[in-house]
């Protein structure tokens, strides 16, 4: 509460310091005007000497004076006169380039100075000086009292423009003084051309007059409005032998021009035309120089009153500057009080709420397994007051966030559980299922049925398949077995194996090099789920192609080339996002399994897979290989694009890479001892089927379900499939002999037969 008073008074020395501040600029801009004022009327006064001077030479060249220099006998020249207007025009206008601070007004007078009336005397001088002496006096002298009265009339406007009205009020008085300036001017131009002629005609008469009344009706504007001192000072400065000679000279010409002169002379011829020029204008110099004083006296009084407000202003401004210090100090005293614990609660609530809440929770994330306890750490707040109250209740916060976090870990921890033992239940009855075909198939001899059973094979092999991506999701390998690593058409062949309508698959060229054993089965997995995408996602009749390139680098490229509809753009890249950053399983993930098992084996090796559009139509999965994962062997035959793959394969080609070559047959049992089959010969056992290439048994298990055999001192150890496949040829020749024994031939009697008698 003690800070309200003090910012009041602060308030209140701001409003101080303001209106300091605009004294400060109107004072400035009073400077401004005065000094553009002075020039405007030097401007004035520098145009009347042009004039006369111009109009005083027409005269003399209409008298057939051209071959004489334009010089009038008080030694001024109509060129001086020129540049002495010149270059006051130019100086209005580098005032204007300078940026000074004119109001409105001012800067209409200024481009009327600097543009108007420069413009207005270049083609006044052009035609006065082509004339050669015919350019008529009267339309000179009109031409050139326009632009004096637009500069005169600007310097009224100006007077309005002050800020203060008693500054205004001795503006007003210059104005008064350059007005009987002009007026004296057009005395001295006329009364000129008369001494130079002899004579006046009507009209230039009446403007004599009209001059003389102007003259004395400026002058008594002057005497009423200026200061007294400023009136001394006229009276003292504009007198003298030239002022009573000029007075003198002029009424002398109005009394020869009315005939007031003894005998009637109207004769213009009453004094040199150079006595004239030269005691009138310096009567003009002299009110000139009354002006400029007036205006230096009030040029000195505002600069004094802009020092004063300056002076003001900063003592002003120090005291607020003071001012506001003491308050900062008060208030940053009393604000160290809150802001210090609320700063530490602030830093202590950003460290929490950036790093370490994300840290943990991170953590939790990326954990697999049951989650670790997880300490947390509260703020260090001591007290009872509101602070210390926020402190806990944001401690509790944190806890309950990290509490949260712990039981979304657990969550995930259990479904992952969940999923793995679901995988491996499954696993396991899709191997059990997979061992009763295999007994099934031995003991068939039907090839129709040898084909269903084929079929009943393959739907439990992308069961296994399905198995395997459950394991995926939740993060899980199977177990590692050891093999040499194996061809990449052998790898694509496998990946066949595990799809549905895999009679549409056409393997292209691949090249001659080998996978290592390590990621055989994610490779296998990653063709088989892109292959299966492709086959659903386009048309029956048409075909998918899987072919490979090795590429910059060494790396392998394989394309899954389909022919269906393709993707759209945004839907693309957003797969191809998910392709790159598999992250955690989602909503997305369900709707999209297959893409997010291919994430997740890609990245388990390194491997990257990208979707792009096909040409024409279609899409193309490409599966980049790193070359850390191939080996290149010697020379090893191409594989050269094929038809279909149902249509060429035979029983060897479409081994899995996984399966064991096929067991050897049982020997067989030579003709000359074989009985003949009482129900006929029997139909031998295809080893290809049109539609569906015939199954190796045993070939389809899971490898990794089984530990491999390690070798003894006696040699490698014979595996379970091929002692099965031994006593299964056994068995089989064991029934045969058994069957032999019960069907006797010609010939041979029956070994439970009595024997005949001799």
């Amino acid at each position: 509460m003690a800070i309200i008073p003090l910012l009041m008074v602060c308030a209140l020395s701001g409003l101080r310091v303001r209106s300091s501040a605009d004294q400060v600029f109107d004072y400035r801009d009073d400077r401004s005007l005065i000094d553009l004022a002075a020039d405007l009327a030097d401007l004035a006064h520098a145009l009347e000497s042009e004039r006369d001077l111009t109009a005083r030479n027409l005269v003399a060249d209409a008298r057939k004076e051209r071959g004489q220099d334009r010089v009038a006998n008080d030694g001024s020249t109509l060129e001086v006169s020129r540049s002495d207007v010149d270059e006051l025009t130019a100086r209005i206008a580098r005032l204007a380039g300078q940026g000074a601070p004119f109001t409105t007004t001012a800067r209409q007078q200024v481009a009327v100075a600097s543009d108007t009336v420069p413009a207005t005397l270049t083609t006044l001088r052009a035609a006065v000086d082509d004339a050669s002496g015919r350019f008529p006096v009267s339309a000179a002298l009109r031409s050139y009292g326009d632009a004096i009265a637009m500069v005169i009339d600007g310097l009224e406007d100006l007077t309005a423009a002050a800020s203060d009205p008693a500054l205004a009020e001795r503006l007003r008085a210059t104005v008064a003084l350059s007005f009987s300036e002009e007026a004296v001017s057009r005395q001295r131009a006329l009364v000129a051309i008369a001494l130079e002629r002899g004579a006046l005609d009507p009209k230039e008469q009446l403007e004599l007059d009209d001059a003389t009344a102007a003259r004395r009706t400026g002058l008594e504007y002057f005497f009423v409005i200026a200061e007294p001192s400023e009136r001394s000072t006229y009276e003292d400065t504009v007198t003298g032998v030239d002022v009573d000679e000029s007075e003198r000279i002029r009424l002398l010409l109005a009394n020869h021009l009315a005939g007031l002169t003894p005998g009637g002379n109207r004769s213009a011829d009453v004094a040199k035309p150079s006595s004239w020029f030269a005691s009138v204008s310096h009567t003009g110099g002299l009110m000139r120089q009354v002006r400029q004083g007036i205006e230096k006296t009030l040029r000195d009084d505002v600069n004094d009153k802009l020092r004063s407000a300056l002076h003001a202003s900063l003592i002003n401004s120090a005291a607020l500057v003071l001012l506001l210090a003491i308050t900062f100090l008060i208030t940053r005293a009393v604000a160290l009080s809150i802001t210090g614990p609320l700063r530490g609660l602030r830093s202590t609530a950003l460290d929490v709420a950036g790093v370490r809440l994300p840290t943990v929770v991170r953590s939790l994330e990326e954990s697999e397994g049951e989650p670790s306890e997880v300490i947390i750490t509260p703020v260090a707040m001591e007290g009872r007051d509101e602070i210390a109250e926020v402190a806990r209740a944001f401690d509790t916060v944190h806890a309950e966030a990290i509490r949260l976090a712990v039981q979304q870990a657990h969550l995930r921890a259990s479904v992952n559980a969940m999923f793995v033992n679901l995988a491996r239940r499954n696993q396991s009855l899709v191997e059990r299922q997979l061992q009763l075909i295999d007994h099934l198939e031995n003991a068939e001899r039907d090839p129709d049925q040898l084909e269903n059973l084929f079929r009943l094979d393959h739907m439990a092999t992308r069961m296994r398949r399905h198995g395997e991506g459950l394991l995926v999701l939740a993060n899980s390998e199977g177990f590692k077995t050891s093999r040499p690593p194996a061809p990449l058409l052998d790898v694509a062949r496998a990946a066949l194996g595990e799809v549905e309508d895999y009679q549409r698959v056409v393997v292209g060229e691949m090249p001659d090099t080998l996978l290592v054993s390590a990621a055989i089965d994610n490779t296998v997995h990653l063709l088989a789920e892109l292959m299966e995408n492709a086959l659903r996602y386009s048309d029956t009749a048409s075909q998918v192609t899987v072919s490979c390139r090795i590429v910059d680098h060494g790396d392998a490229l394989i394309e899954v080339i389909d022919g269906g509809l393709g993707i759209e753009p945004p839907t693309l890249e957003v797969l191809n996002l998910r392709l790159a950053l598999p992250g955690r399983p989602d909503v997305q993930t369900s709707r999209q399994m297959g893409l997010f098992v291919v994430a997740r084996l890609a990245s388990r090796h390194g491997m990257a897979v990208r979707l792009r559009p096909g040409a024409p139509v279609g899409t193309v999965a490409e599966v980049r290989i790193p070359r850390a994962l191939l080996v290149r062997r010697g020379e090893l035959p191409r594989r050269q694009p094929s038809p279909p793959f149902g249509q060429q394969l035979s029983v060897h080609d479409s081994s899995d890479i996984r399966h064991r070559p096929a067991p050897t047959s049982a020997p067989e049992v030579p003709a000359h001892s074989e009985p003949p089959d009482p129900q006929g010969p029997r139909p031998p056992r295809p080893n290809a089927v049109p539609t569906l290439p015939a199954r190796v048994p045993g070939a389809r298990l899971v490898a990794s379900s089984l530990p491999s055999p390690e070798p003894t001192e006696h040699g490698p150890v014979t595996s379970p499939q091929e002692l099965r496949t031994r006593l299964s040829a056994f068995h089989r020749g064991l029934q045969e002999g058994r069957r032999c024994l019960d069907t006797p031939t010609a010939g041979m009697p029956h070994p439970t037969a009595p024997e005949e008698n001799p």
